[in-house]
């Protein structure tokens, strides 16, 4: 009997009143336990816990023996209520040390803006046996409690972070991540797919993996793409392009924008947009990935009848006859986007994004898409789900998906 392999396992604990109260939204754990699920690493809690004294130290210590591996993420910068460094030396039963040479690095890096030196020298205090990890985009040194560490039962110590955004990432990427255990790190699949729904990606997963496998997978779904993490060996890509055609986007975190970037270089394509309802969201998207230049021309958004009249060519008696949201209009602002750009593919959409402008014809979430290719212009009609806000961020979607359809036909 086929039987899944033994994986190794985290907790996540992010510590601030700000989240607790929910003036924050925590978004570490959701990052890390994406991050460390792709590397095959199981996620079990996410604890939050505020700084007061005690909460940190008593939930380390209640979760650390249950797992591998515990990421803990803010408190450890110089304010009286940043008390992450304590917390996890009481947890670990050992005292703090003050360390003159990271004292120097952080001084260094503060140079003439450093205002208050004893504050600041909290910094520079690390549970005894901790191994310190520079901050290259923060003064507050991360660090590690090692698992042979006395102390700590987690075999692969602990991982404590800034939870500055930027800094966390960072250092959890340049440390974690290279610290898991080769084997680990090589025995997961991940695949993305666009536009089924979940429930019915979900059941299909089950009739298709082994039952030993049915606790070993996981999807993470976002604005209509979904990530699948699994072991490796099922060949569950190749089933899923069998079975689901161009939505399976394929191996790999790369999401459409990225996907429709790479795809466009590599195929010596040129890119443009026109659009009305998502006011320049699908270009923003595309542009927001490194190297987009390499085949993004340009984007127009054409808010206004005159506008699209003026800046893409289309005819004054199709808006009259067809309005600006409809098939004929996007046709219209797809070919004359291409004449004015020289790109071999466009994206063009125009849509009733809400909260008002709809009509029994052409409802709220009404939007027409059209994709011009050197072979091709398809038109769609979509009925979007949702408030202002999600009808444009599933245009955005759909009009890359189509892009990436187009440029790999």
């Amino acid at each position: 009997m086929t039987t899944s392999p033994t994986r190794l396992t985290a907790a996540i604990i992010s510590v601030g009143d700000e989240i607790v109260s929910g003036r924050v939204l925590d978004q570490h754990a959701a990052y890390a336990s994406g991050r460390l699920g792709a590397a095959g690493v199981e996620t079990r809690l996410h604890v939050t816990v505020s700084d007061r004294v005690g909460e940190l130290s008593t939930q380390l210590r209640a979760v650390a023996s249950t797992v591998d591996i515990v990421v803990i993420t803010g408190g450890i910068g110089p304010t009286e209520d940043d008390r992450t460094r304590s917390e996890v030396a009481i947890a670990a039963d050992v005292d703090l040390e003050y360390r003159d040479d990271s004292w120097e690095r952080i001084r260094a890096r503060f140079g003439d803006r450093l205002r208050s030196e004893e504050r600041n020298k909290r910094q520079a205090f690390f549970p005894v046996g901790a191994e310190e990890i520079e901050n290259p985009l923060g003064t507050a040194p991360a660090f590690h409690v090692p698992g042979h560490h006395p102390g700590v039962v987690s075999s692969l110590g602990w991982w404590v972070f800034p939870g500055v955004p930027r800094e966390f990432r960072g250092l959890f990427e340049s440390n974690v991540i290279p610290s898991l255990p080769a084997t680990t790190r090589a025995n997961r699949d991940v695949m993305r797919v666009f536009g089924i729904s979940e429930s019915v990606l979900d059941a299909w997963i089950l009739r298709t993996l082994p039952a030993a496998y049915h606790s070993d997978y996981h999807v993470c779904v976002t604005d209509g793409e979904i990530e699948i993490h699994a072991p490796v060996g099922l060949e569950l890509g190749a089933k899923l392009a069998s079975e689901y055609g161009d939505r399976f986007l394929g191996s790999g975190h790369d999401d459409l924008a990225r996907r429709v970037i790479s795809a466009g270089i590599s195929s010596q394509a040129r890119l443009a947009t026109a659009e009305s309802c998502t006011g320049g969201g699908i270009a923003a998207r595309m542009t927001d990935v490194a190297g987009a230049s390499g085949c993004f021309e340009m984007g127009w958004i054409t808010y206004t009848n005159h506008s699209k009249v003026a800046q893409l060519g289309v005819d004054p008696e199709i808006l009259e006859r067809y309005g600006a949201v409809s098939a004929e209009t996007v046709e219209a602002m797809a070919r004359g986007a291409a004449e004015r750009s020289g790109a071999t593919h466009v994206a063009a959409v125009s849509g009733v994004a809400g909260p008002d402008g709809g009509s029994p014809e052409k409802p709220v979430g009404t939007v027409f898409l059209a994709i011009l290719s050197p072979i091709d212009l398809e038109v769609q009609r979509l009925e979007l789900p949702g408030d202002r806000g999600r009808v444009r961020t599933l245009t955005v979607q759909n009009a890359l998906f189509g892009l990436l359809r187009a440029l790999r036909s």
